[in-house]
Protein backbone atom coordinates (compact mmCIF):
# COMPACT_ATOMS: atom_id res chain seq x y z
CA UNK A 1 0.00 0.00 0.00
CA UNK A 2 1.37 3.42 -0.73
CA UNK A 3 1.08 6.14 1.97
CA UNK A 4 -1.51 8.16 -0.06
CA UNK A 5 -3.83 4.70 0.18
CA UNK A 6 -2.76 4.28 3.64
CA UNK A 7 -4.78 7.73 4.60
CA UNK A 8 -6.62 7.99 2.16
CA UNK A 9 -7.20 8.62 -1.93
CA UNK A 10 -8.80 11.32 -1.10
CA UNK A 11 -7.03 15.08 -0.63
CA UNK A 12 -9.55 16.83 2.24
CA UNK A 13 -8.06 20.20 2.70
CA UNK A 14 -9.04 22.13 6.23
CA UNK A 15 -12.23 24.75 5.82
CA UNK A 16 -9.09 26.96 6.91
CA UNK A 17 -6.96 26.09 3.90
CA UNK A 18 -9.01 26.90 1.41
CA UNK A 19 -8.47 30.03 1.16
CA UNK A 20 -4.69 29.43 1.16
CA UNK A 21 -2.89 29.17 -2.53
CA UNK A 22 -0.23 26.66 -2.87
CA UNK A 23 2.04 25.70 -5.21
CA UNK A 24 2.72 22.31 -6.79
CA UNK A 25 6.24 21.69 -5.61
CA UNK A 26 6.99 18.65 -7.33
CA UNK A 27 5.74 19.99 -10.77
CA UNK A 28 8.18 23.03 -10.55
CA UNK A 29 11.27 21.62 -9.64
CA UNK A 30 10.66 18.91 -12.05
CA UNK A 31 10.06 21.73 -14.67
CA UNK A 32 13.30 23.63 -13.42
CA UNK A 33 15.27 20.50 -13.64
CA UNK A 34 14.15 19.53 -17.06
CA UNK A 35 14.65 22.55 -18.84
CA UNK A 36 18.03 22.95 -17.62
CA UNK A 37 18.85 19.89 -18.93
CA UNK A 38 17.32 21.12 -22.13
CA UNK A 39 19.29 23.97 -22.18
CA UNK A 40 22.57 21.86 -21.70
CA UNK A 41 21.63 19.55 -24.45
CA UNK A 42 22.66 16.52 -22.05
CA UNK A 43 21.00 13.41 -20.72
CA UNK A 44 22.44 10.86 -18.09
CA UNK A 45 20.35 8.17 -18.99
CA UNK A 46 21.26 6.50 -22.71
CA UNK A 47 18.81 6.79 -25.47
CA UNK A 48 16.35 3.61 -25.74
CA UNK A 49 16.54 2.90 -21.87
CA UNK A 50 13.18 2.95 -20.50
CA UNK A 51 13.04 5.54 -17.95
CA UNK A 52 14.27 8.94 -18.94
CA UNK A 53 16.32 11.71 -16.66
CA UNK A 54 12.82 12.82 -15.43
CA UNK A 55 11.62 9.90 -14.12
CA UNK A 56 14.94 9.50 -11.86
CA UNK A 57 14.52 12.58 -10.84
CA UNK A 58 10.43 12.32 -9.70
CA UNK A 59 11.69 9.54 -7.33
CA UNK A 60 14.27 11.80 -5.60
CA UNK A 61 11.75 14.39 -5.37
CA UNK A 62 9.19 11.93 -4.41
CA UNK A 63 12.24 10.78 -1.45
CA UNK A 64 12.76 14.56 -0.39
CA UNK A 65 9.08 16.06 0.37
CA UNK A 66 8.09 12.66 1.92
CA UNK A 67 10.43 12.08 4.28
CA UNK A 68 11.23 8.34 3.04
CA UNK A 69 14.38 6.38 1.61
CA UNK A 70 14.70 6.27 -2.09
CA UNK A 71 13.92 2.71 -1.78
CA UNK A 72 10.48 4.00 -0.34
CA UNK A 73 10.37 6.37 -2.59
CA UNK A 74 10.68 4.43 -5.58
CA UNK A 75 8.38 1.88 -4.84
CA UNK A 76 5.29 4.51 -3.32
CA UNK A 77 5.58 6.80 -6.51
CA UNK A 78 5.75 3.21 -8.92
CA UNK A 79 2.33 2.38 -6.95
CA UNK A 80 0.91 6.02 -7.11
CA UNK A 81 1.70 6.01 -10.55
CA UNK A 82 -0.47 3.00 -11.15
CA UNK A 83 -2.79 4.01 -9.68
CA UNK A 84 -3.83 6.69 -11.60
CA UNK A 85 -2.85 4.77 -14.51
CA UNK A 86 -5.84 2.10 -13.88
CA UNK A 87 -8.40 5.26 -12.39
CA UNK A 88 -11.49 5.11 -14.21
CA UNK A 89 -10.95 1.87 -15.46
CA UNK A 90 -13.33 -0.33 -12.79
CA UNK A 91 -11.97 -2.62 -10.43
CA UNK A 92 -9.71 -5.33 -11.94
CA UNK A 93 -10.52 -8.64 -12.20
CA UNK A 94 -8.93 -11.31 -9.91
CA UNK A 95 -5.79 -13.14 -11.43
CA UNK A 96 -4.98 -16.99 -11.04
CA UNK A 97 -1.93 -17.95 -9.88
CA UNK A 98 0.38 -19.77 -12.22
CA UNK A 99 1.78 -23.42 -11.90
CA UNK A 100 4.40 -23.61 -9.63
CA UNK A 101 2.59 -20.82 -6.98
CA UNK A 102 3.86 -17.90 -8.73
CA UNK A 103 1.98 -14.65 -9.05
CA UNK A 104 2.42 -12.61 -13.06
CA UNK A 105 4.91 -9.45 -13.16
CA UNK A 106 3.62 -6.17 -13.41
CA UNK A 107 5.94 -3.57 -15.06
CA UNK A 108 6.83 -0.91 -13.27
CA UNK A 109 6.08 2.73 -14.26
CA UNK A 110 9.27 3.84 -12.18
CA UNK A 111 12.72 3.02 -11.44
CA UNK A 112 13.60 1.58 -8.47
CA UNK A 113 16.27 1.98 -5.78
CA UNK A 114 18.96 0.09 -7.46
CA UNK A 115 18.49 1.98 -10.68
CA UNK A 116 18.17 6.03 -8.90
CA UNK A 117 21.15 4.66 -7.00
CA UNK A 118 23.37 4.12 -10.09
CA UNK A 119 21.15 7.66 -12.01
CA UNK A 120 23.22 9.66 -9.12
CA UNK A 121 26.31 7.89 -9.22
CA UNK A 122 26.64 8.67 -13.25
CA UNK A 123 25.63 12.43 -12.99
CA UNK A 124 28.59 14.57 -12.97
CA UNK A 125 29.31 16.63 -9.92
CA UNK A 126 29.00 19.91 -12.11
CA UNK A 127 25.75 19.05 -13.65
CA UNK A 128 24.98 17.97 -9.63
CA UNK A 129 25.83 22.16 -8.53
CA UNK A 130 24.59 23.13 -11.38
CA UNK A 131 20.56 21.68 -10.48
CA UNK A 132 21.46 22.65 -7.03
CA UNK A 133 22.01 26.46 -7.72
CA UNK A 134 19.55 26.54 -10.42
CA UNK A 135 16.67 25.24 -8.34
CA UNK A 136 17.93 28.07 -5.54
CA UNK A 137 17.81 31.04 -8.02
CA UNK A 138 14.41 29.87 -9.35
CA UNK A 139 12.77 29.71 -5.65
CA UNK A 140 14.22 33.29 -5.38
CA UNK A 141 13.37 34.89 -8.15
CA UNK A 142 9.56 33.32 -7.26
CA UNK A 143 9.67 35.14 -4.29
CA UNK A 144 10.91 38.30 -6.46
CA UNK A 145 8.19 37.91 -8.50
CA UNK A 146 5.35 37.48 -6.07
CA UNK A 147 6.98 40.00 -4.16
CA UNK A 148 7.50 38.17 -0.66
CA UNK A 149 11.27 39.58 -0.89
CA UNK A 150 13.06 43.03 -1.52
CA UNK A 151 16.27 43.52 -3.60
CA UNK A 152 17.91 44.62 -0.37
CA UNK A 153 18.56 41.40 2.25
CA UNK A 154 20.90 40.43 5.31
CA UNK A 155 23.15 37.52 4.67
CA UNK A 156 23.49 34.88 7.59
CA UNK A 157 26.79 32.49 7.05
CA UNK A 158 26.85 28.84 9.03
CA UNK A 159 28.25 25.49 8.94
CA UNK A 160 26.50 22.18 9.58
CA UNK A 161 27.90 18.86 9.78
CA UNK A 162 26.95 15.25 8.95
CA UNK A 163 28.87 12.59 11.32
CA UNK A 164 31.37 10.01 9.43
CA UNK A 165 32.22 6.30 11.05
CA UNK A 166 33.83 5.16 7.87
CA UNK A 167 37.58 4.71 6.85
CA UNK A 168 37.53 6.84 3.66
CA UNK A 169 39.55 9.99 6.18
CA UNK A 170 42.12 12.83 5.14
CA UNK A 171 44.59 12.37 3.33
CA UNK A 172 42.59 10.34 0.73
CA UNK A 173 39.18 12.01 1.53
CA UNK A 174 39.77 15.92 2.09
CA UNK A 175 36.27 16.52 2.67
CA UNK A 176 36.19 14.63 5.88
CA UNK A 177 37.31 17.14 8.72
CA UNK A 178 37.91 16.75 12.47
CA UNK A 179 35.62 17.84 14.91
CA UNK A 180 35.08 17.98 18.32
CA UNK A 181 31.36 17.48 19.37
CA UNK A 182 30.38 14.29 16.94
CA UNK A 183 28.38 11.45 18.03
CA UNK A 184 30.50 8.83 19.14
CA UNK A 185 33.31 9.71 16.18
CA UNK A 186 35.77 13.16 15.60
CA UNK A 187 35.36 13.07 12.01
CA UNK A 188 32.09 14.99 9.68
CA UNK A 189 31.53 16.06 6.65
CA UNK A 190 30.99 19.98 7.07
CA UNK A 191 28.68 22.01 4.94
CA UNK A 192 29.34 25.83 4.42
CA UNK A 193 25.96 27.50 3.87
CA UNK A 194 24.33 30.71 3.07
CA UNK A 195 20.74 32.08 3.84
CA UNK A 196 19.39 35.75 2.82
CA UNK A 197 16.71 37.15 4.93
CA UNK A 198 14.41 39.82 3.77
CA UNK A 199 11.57 41.20 5.92
CA UNK A 200 9.81 38.31 7.74
CA UNK A 201 11.01 35.74 5.05
CA UNK A 202 14.44 33.62 4.91
CA UNK A 203 15.23 31.28 1.82
CA UNK A 204 18.92 29.16 1.85
CA UNK A 205 20.48 30.48 -0.97
CA UNK A 206 23.54 28.09 -1.12
CA UNK A 207 25.66 24.96 0.35
CA UNK A 208 29.33 24.61 -0.52
CA UNK A 209 31.42 21.21 0.66
CA UNK A 210 34.23 22.65 3.33
CA UNK A 211 37.34 20.84 2.25
CA UNK A 212 39.99 20.47 4.69
CA UNK A 213 42.84 23.25 4.27
CA UNK A 214 40.10 25.26 1.87
CA UNK A 215 40.56 28.96 3.11
CA UNK A 216 37.27 30.07 4.66
CA UNK A 217 37.19 33.50 2.94
CA UNK A 218 37.44 31.37 -0.35
CA UNK A 219 33.80 30.20 -0.58
CA UNK A 220 32.58 32.93 1.92
CA UNK A 221 33.21 35.38 -0.66
CA UNK A 222 32.53 33.43 -3.79
CA UNK A 223 28.81 32.49 -2.34
CA UNK A 224 28.16 36.30 -1.33
CA UNK A 225 29.67 37.62 -5.24
CA UNK A 226 26.90 34.90 -6.70
CA UNK A 227 23.81 36.87 -4.85
CA UNK A 228 25.99 40.51 -6.09
CA UNK A 229 25.63 39.02 -9.58
CA UNK A 230 22.34 38.27 -9.08
CA UNK A 231 21.34 41.91 -8.31
CA UNK A 232 20.80 42.06 -4.61
CA UNK A 233 21.61 44.69 -2.45
CA UNK A 234 23.31 43.06 0.85
CA UNK A 235 22.52 44.96 4.00
CA UNK A 236 24.67 42.94 6.67
CA UNK A 237 26.85 39.92 6.42
CA UNK A 238 26.56 38.10 9.37
CA UNK A 239 28.68 35.09 10.07
CA UNK A 240 29.30 33.38 13.70
CA UNK A 241 32.70 32.88 15.69
CA UNK A 242 34.10 30.31 13.46
CA UNK A 243 33.41 32.78 10.52
CA UNK A 244 34.88 35.92 12.10
CA UNK A 245 38.78 35.34 11.05
CA UNK A 246 40.73 38.12 9.69
CA UNK A 247 40.85 37.18 6.22
CA UNK A 248 36.91 36.69 5.91
CA UNK A 249 36.52 40.22 7.16
CA UNK A 250 38.89 41.58 4.75
CA UNK A 251 37.58 40.05 2.36
CA UNK A 252 34.16 41.05 2.70
CA UNK A 253 35.88 44.94 2.96
CA UNK A 254 37.15 44.51 -0.09
CA UNK A 255 33.95 44.15 -1.37
CA UNK A 256 32.33 46.75 0.83
CA UNK A 257 29.87 44.72 2.47
CA UNK A 258 28.93 45.50 6.01
CA UNK A 259 30.26 42.51 8.66
CA UNK A 260 28.81 41.54 12.07
CA UNK A 261 29.47 38.45 13.81
CA UNK A 262 30.41 37.24 17.13
CA UNK A 263 34.03 37.07 18.15
CA UNK A 264 36.37 34.61 19.99
CA UNK A 265 38.21 36.10 23.08
CA UNK A 266 41.84 36.48 21.90
CA UNK A 267 44.18 37.96 23.92
CA UNK A 268 43.55 41.88 22.34
CA UNK A 269 40.01 41.29 23.01
CA UNK A 270 40.23 39.99 26.18
CA UNK A 271 42.19 43.36 27.34
CA UNK A 272 39.19 45.36 26.02
CA UNK A 273 36.73 43.27 27.90
CA UNK A 274 38.93 44.12 31.05
CA UNK A 275 38.98 47.71 30.54
CA UNK A 276 35.18 47.22 30.17
CA UNK A 277 34.65 45.06 33.34
CA UNK A 278 36.88 47.99 34.85
CA UNK A 279 34.51 50.49 33.70
CA UNK A 280 36.82 52.58 31.26
CA UNK A 281 35.52 51.66 28.27
CA UNK A 282 31.84 51.94 27.19
CA UNK A 283 29.70 49.23 25.53
CA UNK A 284 31.27 50.00 21.79
CA UNK A 285 34.68 50.21 21.23
CA UNK A 286 36.78 50.98 18.22
CA UNK A 287 39.30 48.38 17.66
CA UNK A 288 41.47 47.35 14.68
CA UNK A 289 42.34 43.95 13.16
CA UNK A 290 45.78 43.44 11.81
CA UNK A 291 46.68 40.56 10.01
CA UNK A 292 49.37 38.12 11.07
CA UNK A 293 52.17 35.71 9.66
CA UNK A 294 49.62 33.57 8.04
CA UNK A 295 46.98 35.62 6.95
CA UNK A 296 45.83 35.05 2.79
CA UNK A 297 43.91 38.94 2.28
CA UNK A 298 45.73 41.36 0.63
CA UNK A 299 44.92 44.01 2.92
CA UNK A 300 46.10 46.16 5.80
CA UNK A 301 44.36 47.05 9.45
CA UNK A 302 40.74 46.13 9.19
CA UNK A 303 38.98 49.19 11.08
CA UNK A 304 36.02 47.46 13.23
CA UNK A 305 34.16 48.56 16.63
CA UNK A 306 33.88 45.68 19.31
CA UNK A 307 30.70 45.64 20.98
CA UNK A 308 29.97 43.79 24.60
CA UNK A 309 26.96 42.94 25.94
CA UNK A 310 26.36 41.22 29.15
CA UNK A 311 24.24 37.97 29.56
CA UNK A 312 20.51 38.19 29.73
CA UNK A 313 19.37 38.97 33.30
CA UNK A 314 22.75 40.32 34.51
CA UNK A 315 24.20 44.04 34.76
CA UNK A 316 27.68 45.30 33.71
CA UNK A 317 27.46 47.44 37.24
CA UNK A 318 26.99 43.79 39.31
CA UNK A 319 29.82 42.47 37.73
CA UNK A 320 31.75 45.35 38.66
CA UNK A 321 30.80 45.43 41.95
CA UNK A 322 32.01 41.46 42.58
CA UNK A 323 35.02 42.29 40.98
CA UNK A 324 35.81 45.31 43.30
CA UNK A 325 34.64 42.92 46.55
CA UNK A 326 36.54 39.99 45.15
CA UNK A 327 33.75 37.57 44.60
CA UNK A 328 34.53 36.89 40.93
CA UNK A 329 37.76 36.64 39.40
CA UNK A 330 38.67 38.68 35.84
CA UNK A 331 38.38 34.51 33.88
CA UNK A 332 34.87 34.43 35.91
CA UNK A 333 33.31 37.80 34.81
CA UNK A 334 34.72 37.76 30.89
CA UNK A 335 32.26 34.09 30.67
CA UNK A 336 29.29 36.75 31.16
CA UNK A 337 30.24 39.34 28.77
CA UNK A 338 29.21 38.02 25.13
CA UNK A 339 31.58 39.99 21.78
CA UNK A 340 30.72 41.41 19.04
CA UNK A 341 32.53 42.47 16.18
CA UNK A 342 31.38 44.91 13.24
CA UNK A 343 32.93 46.80 10.18
CA UNK A 344 28.96 49.04 9.76
CA UNK A 345 29.69 52.71 9.68
CA UNK A 346 29.15 53.99 13.25
CA UNK A 347 26.96 57.37 13.96
CA UNK A 348 28.93 60.58 14.02
CA UNK A 349 27.91 61.30 17.75
CA UNK A 350 29.67 59.43 20.20
CA UNK A 351 26.57 59.46 22.59
CA UNK A 352 24.34 57.25 20.06
CA UNK A 353 27.23 54.67 20.08
CA UNK A 354 25.92 52.43 22.36
CA UNK A 355 22.14 52.64 20.78
CA UNK A 356 23.59 51.67 17.28
CA UNK A 357 25.69 48.95 18.73
CA UNK A 358 22.86 47.28 20.62
CA UNK A 359 20.44 47.64 17.39
CA UNK A 360 23.21 45.63 15.81
CA UNK A 361 23.21 42.63 18.37
CA UNK A 362 19.43 43.18 17.98
CA UNK A 363 19.63 42.21 14.58
CA UNK A 364 22.55 39.69 14.62
CA UNK A 365 19.54 37.59 16.85
CA UNK A 366 17.91 36.65 13.91
CA UNK A 367 20.77 34.89 12.90
CA UNK A 368 19.51 31.81 14.34
CA UNK A 369 17.24 31.88 11.42
CA UNK A 370 19.71 29.37 9.84
CA UNK A 371 20.61 27.44 12.85
CA UNK A 372 16.72 26.49 12.96
CA UNK A 373 16.93 25.94 9.27
CA UNK A 374 19.45 23.15 9.31
CA UNK A 375 17.14 21.67 12.04
CA UNK A 376 14.31 21.69 9.91
CA UNK A 377 16.17 20.30 6.28
CA UNK A 378 17.13 17.00 8.64
CA UNK A 379 13.90 16.36 9.15
CA UNK A 380 12.93 16.19 5.38
CA UNK A 381 14.00 12.88 4.57
CA UNK A 382 16.48 10.41 6.18
CA UNK A 383 20.09 10.59 5.97
CA UNK A 384 21.95 9.62 3.13
CA UNK A 385 24.31 6.42 2.76
CA UNK A 386 26.25 7.71 -0.08
CA UNK A 387 29.38 7.11 0.11
CA UNK A 388 30.44 9.73 -2.43
CA UNK A 389 30.91 13.63 -1.16
CA UNK A 390 29.03 15.20 -4.38
CA UNK A 391 26.36 13.04 -3.69
CA UNK A 392 26.14 13.62 -0.32
CA UNK A 393 26.32 17.65 -0.52
CA UNK A 394 23.25 17.11 -3.49
CA UNK A 395 21.39 15.83 -0.88
CA UNK A 396 21.72 18.34 1.50
CA UNK A 397 20.99 20.80 -0.62
CA UNK A 398 17.55 19.26 -1.72
CA UNK A 399 16.86 19.30 1.94
CA UNK A 400 17.07 23.10 2.01
CA UNK A 401 15.60 23.35 -1.16
CA UNK A 402 12.76 21.69 0.56
CA UNK A 403 12.51 24.31 3.21
CA UNK A 404 12.34 26.71 0.96
CA UNK A 405 9.77 25.46 -0.47
CA UNK A 406 7.82 25.29 2.98
CA UNK A 407 9.15 29.01 4.13
CA UNK A 408 7.57 30.03 0.59
CA UNK A 409 3.96 28.55 1.79
CA UNK A 410 4.02 29.83 5.35
CA UNK A 411 4.84 33.35 3.30
CA UNK A 412 1.49 32.99 1.40
CA UNK A 413 -0.42 32.06 4.51
CA UNK A 414 1.08 35.39 6.47
CA UNK A 415 -0.63 37.12 3.50
CA UNK A 416 -4.01 36.55 3.96
CA UNK A 417 -6.72 38.66 5.49
CA UNK A 418 -9.93 37.61 7.32
CA UNK A 419 -8.52 34.22 8.37
CA UNK A 420 -7.80 32.63 11.34
CA UNK A 421 -4.35 33.58 13.29
CA UNK A 422 -3.44 29.66 13.53
CA UNK A 423 -3.73 29.34 9.43
CA UNK A 424 -1.71 32.66 8.78
CA UNK A 425 1.24 30.91 11.02
CA UNK A 426 1.23 28.31 7.60
CA UNK A 427 1.33 24.42 7.82
CA UNK A 428 3.55 22.62 10.01
CA UNK A 429 6.46 20.84 8.16
CA UNK A 430 4.75 17.33 8.16
CA UNK A 431 1.57 18.67 7.15
CA UNK A 432 2.72 20.37 4.74
CA UNK A 433 4.58 17.34 2.54
CA UNK A 434 1.51 15.40 3.41
CA UNK A 435 -0.66 18.12 1.72
CA UNK A 436 1.89 18.82 -1.20
CA UNK A 437 2.46 15.31 -2.33
CA UNK A 438 -1.40 14.31 -2.26
CA UNK A 439 -2.05 17.68 -4.09
CA UNK A 440 0.58 16.71 -6.56
CA UNK A 441 -0.70 13.33 -7.11
CA UNK A 442 -4.44 14.61 -7.67
CA UNK A 443 -3.51 18.03 -9.52
CA UNK A 444 -5.89 19.82 -6.91
CA UNK A 445 -3.76 22.80 -6.43
CA UNK A 446 -5.48 26.67 -5.39
CA UNK A 447 -2.86 28.34 -7.73
CA UNK A 448 -4.20 31.59 -8.62
CA UNK A 449 -3.59 33.65 -11.66
CA UNK A 450 -1.13 35.87 -10.51
CA UNK A 451 1.25 32.39 -9.27
CA UNK A 452 0.65 30.71 -12.45
CA UNK A 453 1.90 34.33 -14.61
CA UNK A 454 5.05 34.51 -11.47
CA UNK A 455 5.75 30.62 -12.42
CA UNK A 456 5.64 30.73 -16.20
CA UNK A 457 7.98 34.05 -16.17
CA UNK A 458 10.79 31.89 -13.78
CA UNK A 459 10.94 29.26 -15.57
CA UNK A 460 11.14 31.29 -19.21
CA UNK A 461 14.63 32.48 -17.50
CA UNK A 462 15.91 29.00 -17.20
Amino acid sequence: MTALSRHGTALHRRSSEKPVPSIDWFSFVNKVAERLWKRLKMSITSPGYKHSDQDYWRVLVWRQMNNVSIAEAADELNETLIDIARDGRGRKPREPKLLGGKWPRHERMAPNASQVNAFLRRMPPALKSRLVDTIFKAQIDLCLEMGFITKKITVYFDFTKDDYYGKDVFPANTCITNVHDGRGTNKARKHAAMMLSSGSTWLFAGVVLVKRGLAKELYVGTMVQRLVNWGFSIKNVHGDREISTFDVIATLVNKQLPYTGTMKKTIPVKRIVDEFLKGKVHVVVPHALTPHQGSRAASGPVPVHIIMKVDPGKHAKDLRRQLRLGKVTFADARKHVHVFITTSTPPRQKEKLTRWGMRLVQEFKKRWRIETGFRDCESFAPASHARDNNTKTFHVALGMISFNAWMIQRVMCKRLRDVPGTTKRGPTLRRFCRTASKAHVHGKNSTDSSIIGAISSVLATI
